[in-house]
C-alpha cells in the first residue's frame, strides 16, 4: 500500500503539469477567440507536442495513485546520478526495473553494482525506498 507521504508526493508532482496544461490551455484558448495574434501552425503542433508529454506524465501518476500500491523487487542497481542544473532530483538505473526516479533524498548515492530491495511505483517509475541486500557484484 501507498502511505499517505506517498500519495501526497505523487500529488504534489502534478502541481507542476496542472500549472504547464493551465497556461497551454490559457494560450490556445485565447489564441482561438482572437485575443492575441494567431501564431504559426508549428506553434500549435509545439504546444500539441508539450500537452501530449504532460497528460501522459499525469495519466501515469494517476494510474499510481488509482492502484495504490507499491511493488517491492529485487534488483541489481546499475548506476546513479543527481540531474544536473539546479534540480536536486536523483535517478537510478537498475537491471531488470530501468530507471527510475529516487525520492529518497539520500546523503550520498546508492552504490551501483549492488543488489537492492526496490519498493516502487510501477506506472510513474517512482523508487520510494532502496534497501541494500548486502549482495556487491563485481
Amino acid at each position: 500500500m501507498l502511505t499517505r507521504s506517498q500519495r501526497l508526493d505523487l500529488l504534489a508532482s502534478c502541481v507542476p503539469l496542472a500549472i504547464v496544461l493551465g497556461l497551454v490551455g490559457g494560450y490556445v484558448v485565447t489564441a482561438l477567440i482572437g485575443t492575441v495574434p494567431h501564431p504559426p501552425a508549428l506553434i500549435y503542433a509545439v504546444l500539441a507536442a508539450v500537452l501530449a508529454l504532460v497528460v501522459y506524465q499525469a495519466v501515469q501518476i494517476i494510474r499510481d495513485l488509482a492502484s495504490g500500491v507499491a511493488l517491492v523487487e529485487e534488483d541489481l542497481l546499475i548506476n546513479a546520478w543527481k540531474a544536473s542544473g539546479p534540480s536536486s532530483d536523483f535517478y537510478a538505473k537498475f537491471e531488470r526495473l530501468g530507471t527510475l526516479s529516487l525520492k529518497h533524498r539520500a546523503e550520498h548515492l546508492p552504490s551501483p553494482r549492488t543488489r537492492y530491495l526496490v519498493t516502487y511505483s510501477p506506472a510513474s517509475k517512482t523508487a520510494w525506498s532502496l534497501v541494500p541486500t548486502g549482495e556487491a557484484i563485481v
